[in-house]
Formats: structure tokens, C-alpha cells, sequence
């Protein structure tokens, strides 16, 4: 993605999403519950009560998959096309222009003609509570440096 948009000098935007892993529903085949936390509980009296949930939460198996339907569906929603090759990569193309979306853990990254990539990084942003968007500095802590006049991207 990163040599992608080096070479077509397009935007590549960051974005910590403060929601992941929180969005996802349970199917409907699944009931859970959980116990309070000791300090949770407004007296001893309610220690016993349990939680049902209703949505995932970090820490669950089915986290992951609930956020990836999540995703998926929002994705779909501003009409990106899943890659074939690689199932949590999201393309969109309009006209002559084009843009990659490719959610980390709890980050996006999008790549894309500035126009597209920002207007992509808005309405995610609209989806999902996400922290300031920037130019790319950091994926999966790997330090990502890049010069657009020189055409250098580098990652150390």
C-alpha cells in the first residue's frame, strides 16, 4: 500500500479508532454473561449479579469476529470492495480516482488521491470514534518515514 501511494504521490492517512473491538454484535446464537468486577458492584448485596452482553468487548474470543462484520458492513456501506487476496483490505474506485482502506488492530490507514482518501477518512470517521487523523507515522510499531519530493518511503 505504502509503495502504492509513493508512486502515485497519493495521501496516506492514519487513524487509532477508539472503538475497535467494542462495535461488534453477538450473533444471535450466542448469549454471554460476565460477573462485576468487585468495584463495580454498588454494595455487597448486588456482588452476585451477572452482565448479559450485548456487544463484544476485548478479551473475547468472538471480539474479532464481531468487529470484522462490523467493519465489513461499514465498508460495504461506502460502497469499498473487499480485496480477494487479502480480506481486511477495502478498495474503492471513482472515476480516475482510487483509495485503499486497511484497518489495523485498532488503526485505519488510508491510501488514496487526496480528495477520496480524506473524504474515506471523514465518513469512517462518522462510523466509528476514532482519535485525530494524520500522515502515516507508525504501523504496528515500525516507525514509517516518508519524503514525497524524493519519492522515499522508509521504515525502521
Amino acid at each position: 500500500m505504502l509503495s502504492f501511494a509513493d508512486r502515485d504521490d497519493w495521501e496516506v492517512i492514519q487513524a487509532d479508532s477508539r472503538s475497535a473491538y467494542l462495535d461488534g454484535p453477538l450473533d444471535d446464537s450466542e448469549t454471554l454473561y460476565i460477573r462485576q468486577p468487585g468495584s463495580a458492584a454498588p454494595s455487597h448485596w448486588l456482588e452476585h449479579l451477572v452482565y448479559k452482553l450485548k456487544k463484544t468487548m476485548h478479551g473475547l474470543k468472538q471480539a474479532g469476529r464481531g468487529w470484522y462484520k462490523t467493519l465489513n458492513a461499514a465498508m460495504s456501506d461506502l460502497w469499498m470492495l473487499r480485496c480477494a487476496a487479502d480480506y481486511a483490505v477495502f478498495r474503492k474506485r471513482e472515476n480516475n480516482f482510487a483509495a485503499t482502506v486497511s484497518p489495523g488492530v485498532d488503526d485505519f490507514f488510508v491510501a488514496g488521491n487526496p480528495n477520496l482518501a480524506l473524504w474515506l477518512t471523514d465518513a469512517i470517521g462518522e462510523r466509528f470514534e476514532m482519535l485525530q487523523p494524520g500522515e502515516i507515522a507508525w504501523i504496528l510499531g515500525i516507525e514509517v518515514r516518508r519524503d514525497r519530493i524524493s519519492g522515499i518511503v522508509a521504515a525502521s
